[in-house]
């Protein structure tokens, strides 16, 4: 029998309020979060996030970052994926960007005893990549005054009404382009036995949950049925069999904002906008196919905190990756892009 190689992502309740005073050690490193800044793989080595291509031009924003190594692969015994978007009110083209990077066990930033520090996240990583004070990506620009880094002009002047203040003290406060920061705790759930004549929906949730799964502190302020706004636009589409098997699937728990299963098929939304296979691109570092690794659902956006006239929105964000999860070719940047694809809620 097939092992059930299923993972579910949850938000932890606890917000990590002041995570850049938070001291560097593995668990902070290595782990998967939506907000604040990114905890870079390889923060020697960093890419550049490029702007939206939509009307705005402004950087995109931080969204979340998963903490997914392969342990067949050598060099991939670390392996952090990394989602961006375009955080604008308004835009005509919502662009998502995805990155890979990835490390062996025995690396060049474990023997730098990074680990080894009571120093802040921002202030260890600081210094020896340049990181913008606002957002936490890779930064060539600086305040003339305090030489504090920015990655764009454009978030230099948005930070400046928290910036002005500190110019000059060197201790400028920091995050003021990010969303909410929150852990992603990460479970395997138990697999659902279903007797003949016996309807999915017959057991308990709490029959369900590991203890570890029980204890753990799962944001109780969504409704209990986050999908109730999408209801009224179904209710004409009981066709959509996709959608009756989605709410279906996660009816177990409700709150999952990941779904992680490395060579599987997505939980689609909606029997439209899927994308074919034949339609994935190959990676564009080694021409190797890439697979489906995980999926952002909806009720993320329930976290992020977005202002009433903002329209970013998704159903499903499945994000395909290198089979060979392959190394980059050139050694200016440890990260690699790999293929992200917006399945919109439309009937």
């Amino acid at each position: 029998m097939k092992q059930n190689s299923l993972l579910l992502g949850f938000i932890n309740s606890r917000e990590k309020e002041n995570l850049d005073t938070f001291e560097i050690n593995e668990q902070t490193y290595l782990d998967s979060k939506i907000g604040g800044f990114p905890h870079w793989l390889d923060f020697k080595n960093l890419c550049e996030i490029p702007t939206c291509t939509g009307t705005c031009e402004k950087p995109l924003k931080f969204l979340l970052q998963i903490y997914a190594p392969i342990k067949n692969i050598v060099h991939a015994f670390h392996r952090t994926l990394y989602i961006f978007v375009c955080g604008s009110k308004k835009c005509d083209n919502r662009n998502f960007f995805i990155i890979r990077c990835q490390m062996p066990e025995k690396n060049e930033i474990h023997t730098l005893n990074f680990f080894q520090t009571d120093n802040p996240y921002f202030e260890t990583v600081s210094k020896v990549a340049n990181i913008c004070v606002a957002c936490g990506v890779s930064a060539d620009k600086k305040c003339s005054k305090c030489m504090t880094f920015y990655c764009s002009k454009f978030h230099q002047i948005s930070d400046w009404p928290v910036h002005k203040d500190h110019c000059k003290c060197g201790n400028s406060p920091k995050k003021s382009q990010c969303w909410p920061e929150f852990q992603i705790s990460i479970y395997s759930p138990e697999p659902i036995i279903i007797k003949k004549n016996e309807s999915l929906f017959t057991h308990q949730v709490s029959d369900l949950l590991p203890p570890s799964l029980e204890t753990l502190s799962i944001d109780s302020q969504l409704p209990a049925e986050p999908f109730n706004e999408f209801t009224d636009t179904y209710e004409n589409s009981i066709k959509d069999i996709v959608f009756y098997k989605f709410r279906k699937s996660i009816h177990k728990y409700p709150d999952q904002i990941i779904r992680y299963d490395r060579g599987a098929t997505p939980l689609w939304i909606s029997g439209k906008n899927k994308i074919l296979k034949e339609d994935i691109p190959h990676c564009t570092n080694c021409g190797a196919n890439r697979v489906f690794e995980f999926q952002v659902m909806p009720q993320l956006l329930n976290y992020i905190e977005l202002p009433a006239d903002n329209e970013l929105d998704w159903g499903i964000l499945s994000v395909y990756t290198c089979t060979k999860s392959c190394e980059p070719k050139t050694n200016k940047s440890n990260y690699v892009q790999e293929f992200l694809h917006v399945q919109q809620i439309k009937i």
